[in-house]
Formats: C-alpha cells, sequence, structure tokens
C-alpha cells in the first residue's frame, strides 16, 4: 500500500478481499497521510473509496465486521459483497489491491450419479479476458487489468507459476506489458507471505491510457 500510494479522491477495491486487511492498511494510510482532510473527504473515505468482493460468505462476514469495528462503512453502503468475483466483468476503479488465493486451479466437487465425488476445472468464458484458462491467478490477473480505469493502478500478489507459466500464461503476460506500464516486481523471501514455501511476488502495474 505504501509502495503504490493510494490517493484520498480513488475508487479502492479488492476481488480475492478475505478479511479485508488490504482494505483497511488502503484506509489506513489514507487517513495517516492526509491529516487534513474536510468532512466530505472522510466520509468519501469511510463510505465509498473502498470496496471488497469475495466468494466465501462467511469471509466477506468477517470482512464487513473486521472494517466495522474500524470505523469504515456507513449504514446504507454495501462496502463488502458476497460473490465470485470473475464471473462478470467488473465495475471500473482507480486502484487494485490483492492477493488472489495461491491454489493454481479453479475447480468445483460435483457428485454423479454413482454418489462418487467429482472434480470439473471452471473456465472463464469473458469477452474482456486475453485468455480462457482454468488457472485462477491468470483469471484474477486478467480480471484486475479490467477493473481498472484507463489510468488505474494495481498491486498484485502473485505466484511463480503467473511469471513463468507457458500458453495462456505467455499469452496474458505479453498483452499485459503491452496494455501497461508493469514497473516493479518484488519477489518476497520464501515463506513470508505462506508458510508451505509458496515463492510470492508482488507484481506493480499502471494501465496505459487507449490510444
Amino acid at each position: 500500500v505504501e509502495v503504490i500510494g493510494p490517493e484520498p479522491t480513488m475508487h479502492i477495491a479488492d476481488p480475492a478481499c478475505g478479511t479485508g486487511g488490504f482494505l483497511f492498511a488502503a484506509y489506513e494510510y489514507l487517513i495517516k497521510s492526509n491529516p487534513n482532510l474536510d468532512r466530505n473527504a472522510q466520509r468519501f473515505i469511510n463510505e465509498e473509496a473502498l470496496h471488497g468482493m469475495d466468494i466465501v460468505p462467511s469471509v466477506t462476514r468477517l470482512c464487513a465486521m473486521n472494517l466495522y469495528l474500524h470505523g469504515i462503512g456507513g449504514n446504507d453502503k454495501t462496502i463488502v459483497e458476497t460473490r465470485d468475483s470473475l464471473a462478470n466483468k467488473p465495475a471500473v476503479v482507480d486502484m487494485v489491491l490483492t492477493n488472489p488465493p495461491f491454489g493454481k486451479k479453479s475447480s468445483i466437487t460435483v457428485i454423479n450419479g454413482d454418489g462418487k465425488k467429482e472434480t470439473e476445472k471452471i473456465y472463464y468464458e469473458r469477452q474482456d479476458f486475453w485468455a480462457t484458462t482454468s488457472n485462477k491467478q491468470l483469471n484474477f490477473l486478467q480480471n484486475v487489468y479490467s477493473m481498472l480505469t484507463d489510468t488505474g493502478k494495481a498491486a498484485v500478489v502473485i505466484p511463480d507459476n503467473v511469471l513463468f507459466e507457458a500458453g495462456a500464461g505467455e499469452k496474458i503476460r505479453r498483452k499485459l506489458l503491452m496494455s501497461c506500464d508493469v514497473h516493479t516486481l518484488l519477489r518476497l523471501p520464501t515463506g513470508i507471505w505462506y508458510s508451505s514455501g509458496v515463492k510470492a511476488n508482488v507484481l506493480f502495474f499502471d494501465k496505459k491510457p487507449a490510444a
């Protein structure tokens, strides 16, 4: 959050918000960095600037409670919603801060006619996506790009497979480099983000205005 530097007039979103860590960090940064906010600016930050989504209902309840206990949110404002943020093209925002789930494939478990469990991969068919894939991180990366205004900024925590995967991964990386100023990649020490030994990186990019 400190690296990307949110501003008090921005709409900021996290499409995989979990319990709201990034949203609260953004709120805290905005308040501390702008000590002379007027009443309208303070109300905007409290009630309209932040928006989170998560697919797990119990998690979004925890997120909403976490933010509310820190004074974020209003009686008539829905800051957090429960939905699959990859299912449909999202509304655009000025900034995205997110740590998508690190499981490599999107899938669902179904019970067949014999009562046996089967796993089916989920592919998201969206016209705004550059490539169709069941890789969750690649889909979230495409979704983040679609969420940004023409001058939007993003910081996304990604695993190594997003940087090196061939096929759809290569196509998405190429499109991202053409459409954005991908200016910073922070490689984090193993275990600093996940204790399972997954190598995590933070990718920062600014969307280029359409020509």
